[in-house]
């Protein structure tokens, strides 16, 4: 099984190899599954919440165009924090300076620290949708999982 959780979309490939030869046996994925859903879902989830409760932002939110640079260091700051702890799985002291101002034009700094057990709460439900995904590739063409003898995870 070829497990593809990219940062856009999700993969899974039931793939055979068989005298030499690799066959695809099932494919099942989905175009608006992966990993930039979790990056969002920190920042809704975390980030935000963190930021409104410490600061005094108008109107705080990713489709309003006068916030778009802080939600972009925002987003490249969530990718950070949830590389490091899938990496280490341990803590992750995020830090970065100067997200945007607030309503008084002081510059705001953003520290939140993100755990293990707070970036699997939040991917949960992500993962779980690429595994029914994982599953129904596999039982569309009636393979048991004990036919499966590796998983390749890519993404």
């Amino acid at each position: 099984l070829v497990y593809d959780f990219g940062g856009g979309t999700f993969d899974a490939a039931v793939v055979q190899l068989r005298d030499g030869i690799i066959q695809v046996v099932n494919h099942s994925g989905d175009n608006q599954l992966g990993g930039k859903l979790i990056d969002w879902a920190l920042i809704e989830r975390v980030f935000v919440p963190k930021l409104l409760a410490e600061h005094r932002l108008a109107d705080f939110h990713r489709g309003n165009e006068r916030w778009r640079g802080a939600f972009a260091k925002l987003k490249a700051a969530a990718e950070e924090a949830k590389i490091q702890v899938s990496r280490t799985n341990k803590p992750f002291n995020l830090y970065k300076e100067s997200v945007c101002q607030d309503e008084r034009g002081e510059t705001i700094d953003f520290e939140c620290t993100l755990t293990p057990k707070d970036l699997a709460a939040i991917a949960e439900p992500f993962v779980r949708r690429s595994i029914d995904l994982s599953k129904k590739a596999l039982s569309d063409k009636s393979v048991p999982l004990s036919a499966i003898e590796r998983v390749i995870l890519v993404g």
